[in-house]
């Protein structure tokens, strides 16, 4: 499926530089969501939604768009949660891509 190529796409491109997320982590969750319909954990939803949003807006030359943002917006309500939450490389590697996504001013 698409979604398989989107996550391997992030962790081969984005994720090789800054190593923010364990790659067997992200793609146990994504084999966990598609087969079951659950979100492993407020941290994965974060962390799956920032990568979405990270490679869409890759895909498009670097340009924000309408739906890279939603998929941001869906990682930052997360926020909350994740700092009221034990921190684990999740969430901390979830709140650091939220953070590298702001565009340069």
């Amino acid at each position: 499926p698409e979604a398989y190529n989107i996550f391997t796409e992030y962790l081969v491109a984005i994720n090789r530089d800054i190593c923010l997320f364990n790659g067997q982590e992200i793609m146990d969750g994504v084999e966990r969501y598609y087969s079951t319909g659950i979100s492993p954990s407020r941290s994965w939803f974060a962390a799956i939604n920032v990568i979405l949003g990270h490679v869409i807006r890759k895909r498009s030359g670097m340009e924000n768009s309408v739906e890279c943002e939603k998929y941001i917006g869906n990682a930052m309500n997360m926020i909350p949660s994740i700092m009221m939450s034990k921190p684990n490389q999740l969430s901390v590697g979830a709140m650091l891509s939220m953070v590298t996504f702001a565009p340069p001013e």
